[in-house]
């Protein structure tokens, strides 16, 4: 599925913490399905990501979208987008949850979606702090780090993703964006196509299409990157 896009704080004058990373979007890897022959076709959806913000307007990091498997009406499997960032807020729920703002509260990374994806981090009680980082396929994102306020505050890592051999390589896929810092530097993004979130001065770097992977967040005046779009693979292995 899409990842989430990380958060956008906009103008400091608005006195927010650091933005949250997006969220991965959600991973489905099995194996040993049968599929359905005859009259019926079925229809696939990939997921986008999730849009980027603005640098000029205060946002939350949109969920980037679905990827469906359907067969007539059902949906045989859905992987959820993933969550967008928090800013003066908890990150979004998704496929992985998008990563907590700090502020004058204690702001909850958003939930991971069971079998699909993790928690994004959570981050402290400070308008100077860092954001976490989205969750990722296979781990939550993490929460901001340093002390003080200015150059000290380091973003949340995002989570990492999972491996999977399905497309005939080893890939990882959906990885978590990292926290942006308002004044600081940003956390990493997942392995799995996490986008690196904002240092001072600069946006937050976008998760990687193909893999789901969420996006950074946004710093000063900067906007969070947008999601990376999902994709579906399937390997039709030959009827002895």
């Amino acid at each position: 599925a899409g990842g989430g896009a990380g958060a956008s704080p906009a103008d400091s004058g608005n006195r927010v913490g650091g933005a949250g990373g997006g969220g991965a979007g959600g991973l489905i890897a099995t194996n040993g399905v049968f599929l359905s022959s005859g009259a019926y076709a079925y229809t696939l959806k990939v997921g986008a990501g999730g849009a980027a913000g603005s640098d000029s307007v205060q946002s939350e990091g949109a969920n980037g979208g679905d990827s469906v498997i359907r067969l007539i009406a059902a949906d045989v499997y859905k992987a959820i987008g993933g969550g967008g960032g928090g800013i003066k807020s908890n990150g979004r729920d998704g496929g992985s949850g998008g990563g907590g703002s700090s502020g004058e509260t204690m702001q909850e990374g958003g939930f991971g979606t069971e079998g699909q994806g993790c928690a994004g981090g959570s981050a402290g009680r400070s308008m100077m702090a860092a954001g976490a980082g989205g969750g990722g396929a296979g781990g939550d994102g993490g929460s901001p780090a340093g002390s003080g306020v200015g150059s000290n505050r380091i973003g949340g890592k995002g989570g990492d993703g999972r491996e999977s051999d399905i497309s005939g390589a080893s890939v990882v896929y959906a990885g978590g964006g990292g926290g942006g810092s308002r004044t600081g530097v940003g956390g990493a993004g997942g392995s799995g196509g996490g986008g690196k979130g904002a240092s001072n001065g600069e946006q937050g770097h976008p998760g990687a299409d193909g893999l789901g992977g969420g996006g950074g967040g946004g710093s000063l005046n900067k906007a969070g990157g947008k999601g990376g779009s999902g994709v579906i693979v399937i390997r039709l292995q030959q009827a002895m």
